[in-house]
């Protein structure tokens, strides 16, 4: 098999006239491997202890009850539209056996073993979980993740099975691209969906005025935060601008810009570490980052600079060669095709999906179910206010007693605690719950809530180790309720004087009185 001339052609001049992207990027590629294999521990970690309350068989939306209806409604095969592995079973040991089988080869590929092959393991449990765990694995950084992970199988070499040193790592330039690509579409669109959507706070510089007190779940740092100066807000507002919107350009220039917008956008990620809960998504993003530093950089610590100039002779055949130039790169060129079209789309509302090319549309419905194709935005339009959805039980429906959850606030004297990398994504979805009280019928926009609340009235455990503290812990009660409050960070003078992190005012009924017809 021989690479056709023009294709041959078409990697010779990318080889030279960008000879400073596609080479040198031996140490950055060997960290950034070894830090996706932590991350997907972490990711499987968190959710271990969390599946079987969410998603198992007593869960508060069972896994087997989608698969069902996809099976029942579905004329074709069932698994091309919801590829997962819990096909095979959706039982409790499964779903777990699923996170154990995640860390195990998280282990293994942050230490080089089977490295293409345990990525892809990596990749397919994840999702295998996502696929059945509806809203609750429905986040951004869940797609990044898998979308990093589909664009690792790009950089690794099938070739590679054992863990290899610093002078025996090979990596293939085709991925380097990918991750490139992926870091420029997120950061890109991260900024730009902030001004399309035309929010005013984002607008007139005052949406960090809001943002540490509304955040999904903030720690104490954010209250420290929230009381900055009105200036140091818009100033940060603006930084933040410079980063997402100027920084991912220099991706793709020589090698000082490039350094620069490693170290800019790799300190932003930084300082939201330092100020939220958002899970594992900033060190994946710093991950992304690392892989834009060249071995000229790591060549300055110590005795990397011997290290790196080792580099013992190693080659693919050629029949390996030529089966990547001909598969891979066509595959990674679609890829960056449809990146550069959802990159267009957060860029520029108006630029729709219907305005994509009819192959490229119809490629990529095909792909969707695989959740590793996306395009990405966080807080495209700022919350300007917090509330929080209270649920409470009550045997007499005199005495309400409340349920605590481990992370959102509830008690006003808690102290925001730091939960990341761990994502409690029931105190998440309560999060974006809230959001829509002022709806007819609010509870009826979360598919979940309903359920949620039956499973706190029949008093499954699975559900309730997914909370703080269970008021009734003897019985269930006879009657649940659930109302909207208001959540501000107090003053300075107000924590002083109370001790309280938070302040709240009632707002209405979320959810009226419910009780199980026995």
């Amino acid at each position: 098999m021989t690479t056709p001339e023009p294709l041959a052609k078409l990697i010779t001049t990318a080889r030279a006239r960008f000879p400073d992207l596609m080479v040198h990027r031996r140490l950055a590629c060997w960290i950034f491997l070894r830090l996706l294999g932590l991350i997907f521990i972490i990711a499987f970690a968190s959710l271990f202890v969390q599946v079987e309350g969410l998603i198992g068989e007593h869960g508060i939306v069972p896994a087997s009850q989608l698969l069902d209806q996809i099976a029942q409604n579905t004329d074709g095969v069932p698994w091309l539209k919801a590829p997962t592995l819990c096909w095979i079973s959706t039982s409790d040991a499964f779903l777990r056996g699923l996170c154990i089988v995640g860390m195990i080869t998280g282990l293994l590929l942050s230490i080089g073993c089977w490295p293409w092959v345990s990525c892809f393991a990596c990749w397919l449990c994840y999702l295998s979980l996502c696929t059945v765990s509806q809203q609750f694995m429905s986040f951004q950084w869940d797609i990044l993740l898998l979308e990093t992970a589909g664009c690792a199988l790009f950089l690794i070499p099938l070739t590679s099975i054992r863990p290899r040193g610093l002078s025996t790592f090979r990596y293939h330039r085709i991925g380097l691209v990918l991750l490139h690509v992926l870091l420029f579409k997120l950061m890109l669109s991260s900024g730009a969906v902030k001004l399309s959507s035309k929010d005013p706070t984002w607008r007139d510089g005052t949406a960090l005025t809001y943002h540490y007190q509304t955040q999904p779940l903030p720690i104490w740092t954010a209250w420290h935060m929230h009381h900055a100066p009105r200036n140091f807000h818009a100033f940060s507002q603006n930084l933040m601008y410079g980063i997402e919107l100027g920084l991912p350009f220099l991706i793709f220039l020589p090698r000082l810009f490039r350094l620069v917008s490693a170290a800019g956008m790799m300190g932003l990620m930084v300082l939201i570490m330092l100020t939220g809960n958002y899970t594992f998504f900033n060190l994946l993003t710093i991950a992304l980052c690392i892989a834009l530093i060249d071995d000229r950089s790591f060549a300055r610590i110590g005795r990397l600079r011997t290290i790196l100039k080792e580099k013992k002779a190693y080659r693919a055949s050629r029949e390996m060669r030529n089966t990547r130039a001909l598969i891979g790169w066509p595959l990674a060129i679609w890829i960056m095709s449809i990146s550069a079209l959802q990159t267009a789309g957060a860029c520029n509302p108006a630029f729709t999906f219907k305005q994509w090319p009819k192959p490229l549309q119809q490629t990529y419905l095909s792909a969707m179910g695989y959740r590793s194709l996306s395009s990405y935005g966080l807080f495209r339009v700022m919350t300007t206010e917090r509330p929080e959805i209270i649920i409470e039980g009550s045997d007499d429906g005199i005495t309400w007693l409340p349920y605590a959850f481990k992370y959102k606030p509830g008690r006003l004297d808690r102290r925001p605690g730091i939960v990341a990398p761990h994502q409690p994504r029931l105190d998440w979805q309560m999060w974006f719950a809230s959001l829509s009280y002022e709806y007819p019928r609010p509870w009826r926009s979360q598919p979940w809530m309903l359920p949620f609340v039956l499973k706190l009235l029949e008093g499954e455990p699975a559900v309730l180790e997914l909370l703080a503290y269970n008021p009734f812990p003897d019985a269930p009660p006879r009657n649940i309720r659930a109302g909207v409050y208001r959540y501000t960070f107090t003053s300075p003078e107000e924590r002083e004087a109370s001790g309280d992190w938070w302040k709240r005012s009632y707002i209405m009924v979320y959810l009226p009185e419910l009780h199980l017809n026995k």
